[in-house]
């Protein structure tokens, strides 16, 4: 026999009589999660019976609107006397509405054990109603009266006067959220006193709650939401209010709410229609004054639906508190470098196909949000599309068509990135704890049962798969892999490019993922990947770029600059590879599309504080994004030609600066404008004068800043490691070999005559006729540094060598009449410097005199005690 819950086969214990029956009436009742307090959730007490003294709590306390105890429920097992419990329950009752104004009392309790359900008025001498297990089923009468008692709606009726107090919640902006996330860090960890790490984890938890509270106002309120209006603060869960409400009940209100999220997302782990985010039983951490402050400090924001822009920073605020430097590179990649890259993906969902993606070292998931946003957002525009149709496709591309491996397990960043999922509107459930690089993942180290069954299933999705459509991924740079470590030398005998590289030397990571691409993408299928500049331009790995030309055609290599990855503390250049994988022999490479980007990955700065400069750099990048995707569109129609680089071209290098860029590119323009164009050394010589300084001399030791004007500094001969120092002369050019391309170029001042320099500076001497300030105007030019970038070699550090500098590098005559009138001006900036830098002494001198501020007992002090440089 079957009612509208359950078969009455399966109650028997009060175990199954709350799973199959209590809960599944609650719901039916119209009780959603955060109105039902459950039993781990309710405070104990002493009751009486007869002359005993008992400790009791119901099973259930269910909430009005406000999040006051309107009723409360017990269920037994199908063989006790429910009369045996009103005594308990009515006691119970009473306890709660001790000193409670009349209309905010708890009502009534419900008694059952499945077979039978009485309701009782808390204070009343029998059952207000009485249903037998065949009562619940559509269109009974009791069970229509039961839910016109208790049902949700009801319950709220009772209510309405506290319900016309309306609260507001609004958007956050870029520069509040930063703000406020690291003012809810700050706050658990000085008040709870625990590590970092544990700070970030529990206000995971917290965010959590809020996120998930604000998607319920969503669906509740949609019209007000969307517009910013005011709506119920009696409806609003995640609040102050509603904890206070509380406060009497249990000792941290917000922990009955994070039992109840946890409850239920374990449901879906156990049934397999979710991976793990928070494990089982796991409570909220934090004091409950904490909890309540960082709640207020939240309430009204509506952070439901927030960009991966805004979610991201929460998860790069603590991360950043838990650790720092290198360890971050392989965590964050910069928004704009990911709207970038998916954008450049063309995805495609369709009701024939949707793309299948995957990021192999996914961090906390940033690829993957954008792609479920992009994705998502052609569903909902598609306007051909049946609401069904819209539907399936939505949950096809949340739970089937977006996955992500990461290794990190200390913090789980692949947890991470389930959490950050499941705020964008998905549970994570293509999210997996694995070594991605583990070919046939075997060597996986140790796994919990639980997580050793997760890697089993993409064990065997990947088996039957024929590939995915696309990887979008920013791998690890600096992890390598050692053939004389056991562990490592078994995961590199899986691949070929070792075979290459041979069994003597460690292997980067990111040249393994390069064939592991290989391996995941169906024929035909495409990669994007943020790659290391040393491997598309090093001598070193000329093989590794062989082994992408063997088994990928190249697309588009996109350069992004030197300072793309300032967040995570990384100094490594990088560029954007977009690689498709060969469908067989025949597979011809093509032309190559290049861009060299100026603002995508530098938009977002590495300081917490937010300036105003940093939205124009926002917009700079957005506006970059728009332009390198649209001609890379363009380029695959055969436009865009100043942007496509002949096949032949990449058969060596695959940097963008090599390939695409030109020599001598303004030489032709300057002579058509009539200007003598030459090599430097027609207008200045190399001055070799070797310093004969001893070990034990001082020498005055040069250095150029990148504003063009030197410094000095005495140092004794034997403390500078290099063998050789040359002299520098008044009047002489002064070169940085590893700064001229940031204008590190002097011209030397007489008061530094005889200066030294290392073997990293040329020092050149003008030829006679020659104004050596009008040679520093022109090399300090961006057309000349960008011809100097262009012509060396280096990939990131640009070093300039004496003989391309005076040999390969052209430029105009120094000597034509407009460039010496201009230079007259430069002559006269450095007499009007000397002369206002002596007034400064003179006057600072005069003060000091004056005022009886200098004196050898000042002098001693500040020597004696000041900090080290």
């Amino acid at each position: 026999m079957k009612n509208l819950f359950c078969e009455k086969s399966v109650l028997g214990n009060e175990a199954s009589v709350e799973q199959f029956f209590v809960n599944r009436l609650l719901t039916w009742l119209g009780y959603d999660d955060s109105r039902i307090l459950p039993k781990t959730s309710i405070k104990e007490i002493t009751i009486a019976k007869g002359s005993k003294k008992l400790k009791y709590k119901p099973d259930y306390i269910v909430l009005g609107a406000t999040k006051k105890p309107r009723w409360i429920s017990d269920a037994k097992g199908t063989g006790e006397d429910l009369q045996d419990w009103v005594e308990q329950c009515a006691s119970y009752c009473l306890n709660i509405n001790k000193g409670v104004k009349k209309p905010d009392r708890v009502r009534y309790f419900m008694l059952t054990n499945g077979l039978t359900t009485d309701v009782w008025e808390w204070d009343g001498a029998a059952p207000v109603l009485s249903l037998s297990f065949s009562d619940f089923v559509s269109g009974n009468a009791k069970a229509k009266a039961l839910k016109e008692l208790l049902g949700a709606d009801v319950v709220d009726t009772w209510e309405a006067a506290p319900s016309a107090e309306k609260v507001t919640l609004v958007r956050p902006s870029p520069s509040s959220i930063n703000a406020l996330f690291a003012a809810c860090n700050n706050f658990i960890y000085k008040h709870d006193n625990i590590s970092p790490a544990a700070a970030f984890h529990e206000f995971v938890k917290v965010i959590f709650l809020k996120i998930r509270a604000d998607r319920e106002l969503h669906k509740k309120f949609p019209k007000e939401m969307k517009a910013g209006e005011p709506i119920a603060a009696s409806a609003v869960p995640f609040s102050v209010r509603w904890i206070e409400g509380l406060e009497g009940q249990h000792p941290s209100p917000l922990d009955v709410q994070f039992q109840q999220l946890v409850e239920a997302l374990e449901k879906e782990v156990v049934a397999g229609s979710k991976k793990r985010i928070f494990d089982k039983g796991e409570r909220l951490n934090l004091q409950p004054d904490t909890a309540k402050a960082v709640v207020g400090m939240l309430e009204d924001q509506d952070l439901f639906g927030i960009d991966e822009d805004l979610n991201g920073r929460l998860f790069e605020t603590f991360l950043n508190s838990t650790m720092r430097g290198r360890e971050l590179g392989q965590y964050f990649t910069p928004r704009s470098v990911v709207k970038l890259m998916v954008g450049l993906a063309d995805l495609h969902a369709t009701k024939d196909h949707v793309d299948s993606i995957i990021d192999p070292c996914c961090g906390t998931g940033g690829f993957l949000i954008e792609a479920l946003a992009v994705m998502s957002r052609q569903v909902a525009e598609n306007t051909a599309l049946s609401t069904g149709e819209r539907a399936k496709l939505f949950k096809r591309i949340k739970e089937d068509a977006i996955f992500g491996i990461d290794v990190g397990r200390e913090p789980p960043i692949a947890r991470i990135a389930r959490i950050n999922m499941y705020l964008h509107g998905d549970g994570g459930s293509r999210i997996y704890i694995a070594e991605a690089l583990d070919k046939d993942l075997e060597h996986q180290g140790y796994l919990s049962p639980e997580t050793a069954a997760e890697v089993k299933e993409l064990r065997k999705y990947l088996a039957g798969s024929d590939g995915f459509d696309v990887i979008l991924t920013n791998p690890p740079f600096s992890k390598e892999y050692d053939p004389k470590v056991p562990s490592s030398r078994k995961l590199l005998a899986e691949y070929d490019v070792q075979g290459v590289v041979g069994n003597k030397s460690s292997i980067r990571s990111s040249i393994l993922f390069l064939e592991r691409y290989a391996d995941l993408l169906k024929p035909g299928g495409r990669v994007l990947a943020v790659i290391d500049d040393s491997i598309l331009g090093g001598d070193r790995y000329a093989w590794a770029r062989d082994f992408i030309r063997e088994r990928f055609i190249v697309k588009a290599v996109i350069s992004l600059p030197g300072d793309a990855f300032q967040r995570s503390g990384a100094r490594v250049k990088t560029s954007i590879i977009y690689l498709a994988k060969k469908t067989g022999d025949e597979d011809a490479q093509g032309d190559v599309f290049m861009w060299y980007c100026t603002s995508v990955g530098v938009d977002d700065s590495a300081r917490q504080r937010v300036l105003a400069e940093d939205a124009v750099r926002r917009e700079a990048a957005k506006k970059e994004i728009a332009a390198v995707v649209e001609a890379f569109k363009d380029s695959q129609q055969g436009q865009a030609p100043g942007n496509l680089v002949p096949a032949a071209r990449i058969k060596d290098r695959l940097d963008v600066k090599s390939c695409l860029l030109k020599p001598g590119r303004k030489m032709g323009e300057w002579k058509k404008a009539g200007l003598e164009v030459g090599p430097l050394s027609t207008w200045l010589a190399p001055r070799e004068e070797e310093s004969t300084a001893g070990a034990d001399d001082t020498v005055q030791l040069l250095s150029v800043r990148y504003d063009g004007f030197p410094e000095q500094e005495a140092t004794v001969r034997d403390s500078i490691d290099y063998p050789r120092l040359y002299v520098a002369r008044a009047g002489d050019v002064v070169v940085s070999h590893i700064n001229a391309v940031n204008g590190a170029i002097a011209v030397l001042p007489p008061e530094m005559d005889g200066g030294v320099v290392s073997t990293e500076y040329t020092v050149l001497t003008p030829k006679d006729g020659v104004d050596p300030y009008a040679v520093w105007s022109i090399l300090r030019s961006p057309e000349v540094r960008a011809e100097l970038m262009t012509r060396s070699t280096g990939l990131g550090r640009y070093r300039i060598k004496s003989d391309l500098l005076l040999e390969e590098l052209n430029i105009p005559s120094p000597t034509t009449k407009a460039v010496v009138q201009r230079a007259k001006a430069f002559h006269d900036a450095l007499k009007m410097e000397a002369q206002a830098q002596e007034l400064r002494n003179q006057a600072q001198a005069a003060v000091e005199q004056d005022l009886g501020l200098r004196s050898k007992t000042a002098e001693n002090i500040i020597a004696a005690f000041k900090p080290p440089r």
